[in-house]
């Protein structure tokens, strides 16, 4: 889970301005309760290359847009700044920082002779294959964030939020603010269940509270980057 939703759904939306996602997988049809076209691997279980090489098979464009699914920062930007890079004399387009990102880039369907001859040779390094072909290099994105496991996530997306609170509640957090700990974006409910762990004195207060954000009340489902006006509004005896 991501800002209360899927991180795979997180980045298909990234890409859905621009383009129609597609997920590659061991199966076709897995994503599907998501709302996610998912397409079979066609050598399935020889990494990335693989996911480029059935993608190469599928698509029907010059161009198309390869993107892993544990990018937690990805923005309809990156893509876009990807996109104008193009040229007919490439084969590719790619951030680096010492070394490529081949996994939020650009390939050309002209490519797809040579990838299924290194999926035969079992030449499957992403890295040496940007080396070998004409690829445009950009820089990479200065707020990168990646993770392969749900404790990477959490390290990579922590974020400090400050809730202003009210009444008895600021009395017992002995503060007009509170700040708690906890991955960005993410949903009210979510503070609401940090605030019990972080924030003990306050915790027998919150079930009578509600969440306001930049001044309207929200229900707890509503998500949070920690950049917005947060507010635990609690209800007072006689109005």
């Amino acid at each position: 889970p991501f800002g209360g939703r899927p991180l795979i759904c997180h980045v298909a939306d990234a890409i859905a301005p621009l383009a129609r996602p597609i997920v590659i997988a061991d199966r076709a049809g897995k994503y599907g309760d998501l709302g996610l076209e998912t397409i079979a691997d066609i050598s399935p279980g020889l990494g990335p290359l693989a996911g480029l090489q059935t993608a190469l098979h599928h698509c029907g464009t010059d161009w198309l847009l390869l993107v892993s699914c544990d990018l937690l920062s990805i923005t309809t930007s990156w893509i876009e700044t990807l996109a104008s890079a193009r040229s007919p004399d490439a084969d590719a387009v790619a951030f680096a920082d010492g070394y490529w990102e081949p996994l939020c880039a650009f390939y050309h369907s002209r490519l797809q002779q040579a990838i299924d001859r290194r999926i035969e040779t079992r030449e499957l390094a992403m890295q040496s294959l940007l080396d070998d072909i004409r690829s445009v290099v950009l820089p990479r994105p200065t707020n990168w964030a990646q993770a392969n496991a749900p404790e990477e996530m959490r390290q990579a997306t922590m974020k400090t939020f400050t809730i202003l609170v009210f009444g008895p509640v600021a009395k017992s957090a002995g503060d007009r603010q509170v700040r708690v700990q906890s991955p960005a974006p993410t949903t009210c409910g979510q503070l609401r269940e940090e605030l019990v762990r972080q924030a003990p004195a306050i915790a027998p207060l919150l079930p009578s509270c509600r969440f306001a954000v930049d001044g309207s009340f929200v229900p707890d489902s509503h998500s949070v980057a920690g950049d917005e006006e947060i507010a635990l509004i609690g209800l007072v005896s006689g109005g």
